[in-house]
């Protein structure tokens, strides 16, 4: 087998081997990590082709269709990320965690790049994630009470009723 790349590097030689893994995936190959390996660059090709790259043609076509409310997003946009008692990496640390809650691709390329630009460290990327993935769990969790609570109450009105 093929010595892997690490995952964040998709040059054509992994594709290659990938579409070589898939199709000894069809032909009965039984090796799980090999078809794991085909699975994950079938998914990232659909992300690409879904979640098409912003290109400057695209950027420019969609500001002439609508200038005024354009410019005035952008403005918002440097306004809101702009130094102030939140530090701007800070800010940027936390659009990274919200856009993974969200679960907006272009987000998520957008201000993981803009936190690296304002110093901020993988590390520190990463653990924001976490805290979004807390959050969003613990939103859920947290919302166990009221289907408990509404458990409780058609109980409680059922024994009234018998």
């Amino acid at each position: 087998m093929a010595k892997r790349k690490p995952a964040d590097v998709w040059d054509i030689e992994n594709e290659e081997l990938a579409e070589q893994k898939a199709e000894e995936r069809a032909y009965g190959v039984e090796d799980s990590e090999e078809l794991e390996y085909a699975e994950r660059i079938q998914h990232e090709r659909q992300a690409a082709a879904l979640y098409r790259p912003v290109t400057k043609q695209l950027a420019d076509r969609r500001k002439s269709l609508v200038p005024k409310p354009s410019k005035a997003f952008n403005a918002f946009s440097r306004t809101v990320f702009a130094k102030g008692a939140i530090p701007t990496k800070m800010k940027h640390l936390i659009a990274v965690a919200v856009a993974h809650v969200t679960q907006c691709p272009y987000c998520i390329r957008n201000q993981t790049n803009a936190a690296m630009k304002s110093g901020a460290t993988p590390k520190e990327i990463i653990e924001a994630i976490w805290v979004a993935a807390e959050m969003r769990a613990g939103a859920a969790y947290e919302h166990s009470i009221l289907a408990l609570d509404r458990m409780v109450r058609g109980q409680k009105k059922r024994q009234r009723k018998s």
